[in-house]
């Protein structure tokens, strides 16, 4: 049975019990239904944990409890997305499956795609740059940001620079969106699946680009058209056997204001540290080659999507 199939026929289900019943089945009927059954299925789970009174049931009622409430909710979810017209399969495509190994896109070098970040406290705003692909394997995906790419940005609320709020207050501060030109030579960047950092090549000198910028994020997740990960403040950069932090102020302060709790913090540091150790040992992406990386001059600069928005240029 198909899932239209299926939401077929609990709607049938759920035409007759709503005529039973004299409920006139509205789009807030649909919303509030289903938030019911959820808190009916968070009743049964903590009865089934022994965290609420079980009313005298046995173990095995319990579990059919929440085997019960589970139906219930899926059924009601389904219905919600019938009657808002929602193709669950196709958004489940976009949505989850997108990021499924096998099913994601490997982009072909030459490929435009645009390397996001997200930023869950102002989930209205993006950092986006429009890159062009190097290379996408196994190890990794490989992206080329040109000089003066069109990129947008956050700024604080009123247009200033968002380093320009102190401590807390440049994570907490009200924020807009803005767009700049990237400054200074192109970059050479290599994110590696499943990996709490990317590593950016900088071009010290004509033809060479042996300073690594190392910036810690979420591993990254790819979308329809390109990568999206959140920036984790913490950096390290590296150059011959050398290596030092960068932003740790800035760490300490986000992790003041509580945008980064204990455990979180603990993960970036052994991000760094992991990051650190493949850097010593020359592991990828730092054996690659890419030190001596040169873009196709044929390769035009990528710009932002049409219909892109923004309320300040920097």
């Amino acid at each position: 049975m198909n899932l239209d199939t299926l939401s077929d026929l609990l709607d049938e289900v759920s035409v007759a019990y709503a005529a039973r019943n004299g409920i006139k089945r509205t789009a807030d009927w649909f919303t509030l239904k289903l938030q019911e059954e959820l808190g009916e299925l968070t009743q049964a789970y903590l009865m089934e944990r022994g965290q609420a009174r079980s009313k005298g049931r046995s173990v095995e009622e319990l579990r059919d409890g929440v085997r019960a409430e589970v139906a219930d909710v899926l059924a009601h979810l389904l219905l919600l997305a019938r009657h808002h017209k929602i193709d669950v399969m196709e958004a489940l495509e976009e949505k989850w499956l997108v990021h499924h190994p096998p099913r994601s896109p490997r982009w072909k070098r030459g490929e435009v795609i645009m390397w996001s970040y997200r930023d869950p406290d102002f989930p209205d705003l993006i950092d986006c740059r429009p890159v062009t692909v190097v290379d996408d394997g196994e190890e990794g995906l490989v992206v080329w940001l040109a000089p003066g790419t069109r990129m947008l940005h956050h700024v604080l609320e009123g247009g200033a620079d968002i380093r320009t709020a102190d401590g807390a207050a440049r994570f907490t501060s009200p924020r807009a969106q803005a767009v700049r030109n990237w400054s200074g030579s192109g970059v050479l960047a290599v994110f590696q699946p499943d990996t709490m950092y990317s590593v950016w090549f900088f071009e010290t000198e004509p033809g060479v680009r042996d300073t690594y910028y190392i910036n810690i994020e979420q591993p990254y997740l790819r979308t329809a058209n390109g990568i999206e990960s959140s920036d984790l403040i913490l950096d390290v950069v590296a150059s011959g056997t050398r290596y030092k932090y960068k932003d740790e102020d800035e760490l300490a302060a986000a992790r003041e204001a509580g945008v980064i709790d204990d455990s979180l913090h603990e993960r970036i540091h052994r991000a760094a540290e992991q990051a650190i150790a493949a850097f010593q040992a020359r592991d990828y992406p730092f054996n690659a080659g890419y030190a001596q990386f040169q873009p196709d001059p044929s390769w035009p600069t990528p710009d932002l999507p049409p219909e892109t928005t923004w309320q300040y240029e920097t």
